[in-house]
């Protein structure tokens, strides 16, 4: 695991490695020559890295800071600070391996423990055994990936069937979903032949290609035409709140034949007055 130590009041003087820096208020950003560093200031390295610190008055002095353990640790860095993902690397800083900090990680939880941590000794005072510094290690328990270029997700619409007698209106209400937002419209693309849609007042016709509200979709009424018996469908479309649309689907319409009552046909005939049949 990393560890964290905080530094003395100073300038960076040198970066070798990759650096990263915590101020007192819990700021994350990348660590850059002639940066000031404040007590109480945390510094990050990665694997083998090493920050040289010149002291304000007068001494300078050398901050080694124990390298990362794993290159999992410099990676979700970046994700630490909300609004500071793209961070150009600075002077002294190289991209690859165990250098490049990378949207789109989050750290779960956080867990800090204070242990001895290393001395930091003043080159004019090489006799002088240090101050003993406090250092700070974060376990990475969880990570939680947002693949990058997720996007919103289209939605569904939604098929079915009715079934019903001929000459008969029927119920086809058209539906969709949206794992991700709202269904805000549903558009008819198809009506079958010589049928009739109409909204739920059952007096307004729907026509193809008309957009419609989720409510009004829902009470659709399908009257076929005169004498219609067999299978037929509406076929339509759902957008979501951003405007994405779905595949199309049908709602499959099955009429069943009724035996219509016999009729009476009168046809004219001539006939002569007083004249035999």
């Amino acid at each position: 695991m990393p560890t964290i130590t905080h530094t003395p009041l100073g300038k960076v003087a040198a970066i070798w490695g990759s650096a990263l820096i915590r101020d007192a208020n819990g700021k994350m950003r990348v660590l850059k020559v002639d940066d000031e560093v404040k007590n109480g200031d945390v510094i990050l390295t990665t694997q083998g890295g090493f920050v040289r610190i010149n002291e304000t008055e007068p001494a300078v002095a050398a901050a080694a800071v124990k390298p990362a353990a794993g290159s999992d640790v410099d990676r979700v860095i970046a994700g630490l600070n909300d609004g500071e993902l793209d961070i150009a690397p600075g002077a002294g800083l190289r991209g690859g391996d165990g250098g490049e900090f990378l949207p789109g990680l989050r750290v779960d939880r956080i867990s800090e423990s204070v242990t001895p941590g290393l001395r930091i000794g003043s080159e004019q005072e090489q006799g002088r055994s240090g101050e003993e510094a406090r250092s700070t290690q974060i376990n990475l328990t969880s990570l939680s990936i947002t693949p990058p270029g997720t996007g919103n997700v289209a939605p569904v619409a939604a098929p079915g069937g009715v079934t019903g007698d001929e000459d008969v209106t029927l119920p086809v209400p058209l539906r969709g979903s949206d794992s991700d937002g709202s269904v805000v419209s549903v558009t008819v693309t198809s009506i079958p032949p010589g049928g009739t849609l109409l909204l739920a007042d059952g007096t307004t016709q729907v026509l193809a290609g008309q957009t419609l509200t989720p409510q009004q979709a829902e009470g659709l009424l399908f009257h076929p035409a005169a004498d219609f018996n067999g299978k037929t469908g509406i076929t339509f479309f759902v957008t979501d709140n951003e405007g994405l649309a779905s595949e199309p689907a049908t709602v499959t319409i099955s009429v069943t034949p009724v035996n219509d009552a016999p009729t009476i046909v009168v046809t004219a005939n001539d006939f002569v007055e007083n004249s035999a049949a």
